[in-house]
């Protein structure tokens, strides 16, 4: 039911309602019972909707935590949005939980201060848990908010927004989300001195080559952060991560997630480099997956483990192409020692020529019991590692299962192989997509693998949409 309210609207740190649903508790008897006992569902309120909605809304949702959200649309209504939400602020300011602010476009920086300063400061909203502020920009201007938003604060989000984080003392301050801000790493370290009671930091392209600059690293103190379990950094060079690995520790710290600064041009190192402490906190390996990071458009991996409960993920700013992934993956060779590696997972663009992948195989799938295939777009990849681990018994010699599903298709080299492998040790697992670019009944796939699933892709439609793909029937499984 959930999903007839919510989606991930056009801003990407705020969930937006789709629309109001009176219209749907009005369509029988059950929904209507169901939408009035279920009060939490009316709680996210855009305060841009008319006066008689937001009051139903506020009707229904009883005695739950508002959500409200403060979208100032453009800048010939920001006076009359402010005297509208500035309203409704006062009037519940005791049953606000979450507020999210949007800032235009075309406002100055000035504007979104001065709202916050004179219509949310004063009313020190004593249940707020979670703030997101966002100011978009066709310059990369930054809105200064100097007052702390509240005393209850869990959460903190802001985009573009320059707030004295670290000087306001956030007792309680849990999690704390900051993207394109340019921070020194002084800024950085003291967010970490005065906030200890920090889970998780989300930095996103804050660290600013210009700001680190005769920076005197060495006047930046050693200490112990106690509670960060999750840690997310990015762009930040390979050095100034050392840096922040080797004065700060990081006892509780479980996931990690770095993007490293790279500007090769259009030349290809021999090697890259990783943190030193990345090989430390990751140690016996079970899991890796190889990715085109695409929000971020550069590749990456995610190493794991699952003896400590760690995780690491690591992506290379301004790399691509398939020379790039053979780099990354002697990367992996040399940083750890892959023997308990049990867990695969490929979702690349641009896949690593057949040597490379023959020598990473070779060398660290000894182990690997599961393979998981999400490079979808090319079934010319998928081709040639079912032709690659064909035609070597000492690639995969222990694999039991294969996941699939959420590839376009499955080629008949797939066929050829899978006879093959039934001749020495059959697949315990096959996770196949439900269309396929050719005809095979189920019956013969069960003959070759113990158990076999056709599972349903959720992102096939959209993604077949996009590359104007036409599903026909034909594609489909047969089932008997």
């Amino acid at each position: 039911m959930l999903h007839c309210i919510q989606e991930t609207g056009y801003y990407p740190r705020i969930s937006r309602p789709v629309s109001p649903w009176t219209t749907l508790i009005q369509t029988c008897s059950r929904w209507r019972s169901l939408g009035l006992r279920t009060t939490f569902l009316w709680s996210y309120i855009d305060l841009r909707w008319r006066a008689r909605t937001i009051d139903n809304f506020l009707l229904h949702c009883g005695n739950s935590p508002l959500q409200f959200l403060l979208n100032f649309r453009d800048r010939e209504s920001i006076e009359m949005d402010t005297r509208k939400f500035s309203s409704y602020l006062s009037q519940h300011s005791l049953k606000i939980s979450d507020l999210d602010i949007v800032w235009p476009i075309e406002s100055s920086t000035d504007g979104l201060a001065k709202f916050i300063a004179d219509h949310v400061v004063p009313l020190d909203l004593p249940v707020l848990q979670n703030c997101a502020v966002q100011h978009f920009s066709w310059h990369p201007m930054e809105s200064n908010i100097p007052n702390k938003m509240s005393t209850s604060l869990k959460a903190l989000k802001l985009f573009r927004i320059r707030h004295p984080i670290s000087e306001l003392m956030y007792e309680s301050l849990n999690e704390l989300y900051i993207a394109e801000v340019a921070l020194e790493l002084s800024e950085f370290f003291n967010i970490f001195r005065h906030i200890p009671s920090l889970r998780i930091l989300e930095l996103r392209q804050v660290l600013q080559a210009e700001t680190r600059a005769n920076q005197d690293t060495e006047s930046l103190p050693d200490f112990i952060h106690p509670h960060l379990q999750s840690l997310v950094l990015g762009a930040i060079p390979k050095n100034d991560a050392d840096i922040v690995f080797s004065k700060i520790q990081f006892p509780s710290l479980r996931n990690i997630c770095l993007t490293l600064e790279y500007d090769f041009g259009q030349d290809v190192p021999s090697s890259l480099e990783l943190p030193n402490a990345s090989s430390s906190f990751i140690r016996d390996p079970t899991s890796l997956k190889l990715q085109y990071h695409r929000p971020y458009s550069a590749p990456s991996f995610i190493i794991s483990s699952r003896h400590s409960r760690r995780t690491a993920e690591i992506c290379f700013s301004a790399i691509v192409g398939h020379l790039w992934w053979n780099s990354i993956l002697s990367l992996v060779e040399m940083q750890w020692q892959t023997s308990d590696l049990t867990t695969l997972h490929v979702d690349i663009a641009s896949l690593c020529t057949a040597r490379a992948w023959s020598t990473f195989l070779r060398r660290h799938s000894s182990s690997v019991t599961r393979l998981i295939w999400t490079q979808w777009r090319e079934m010319r990849n998928l081709r040639e590692v079912f032709t690659l681990i064909r035609s070597d018994d000492t690639l995969l010699p222990r694999l039991e299962s294969l996941d699939i599903c959420a590839v376009l298709g499955a080629p008949r080299e797939m066929m050829d192989w899978l006879r093959w492998k039934a001749e020495r040790r059959k697949l315990r697992v096959l996770i196949l997509p439900n269309r396929f670019g050719w005809r095979v009944t189920r019956s013969e796939l069960e003959a070759l693998v113990d158990k076999v699933v056709i599972a349903e892709d959720p992102t096939f439609e959209k993604r077949a949409e996009e590359l104007r793909f036409e599903i026909n029937s034909v594609y489909r499984v047969v089932e008997s």
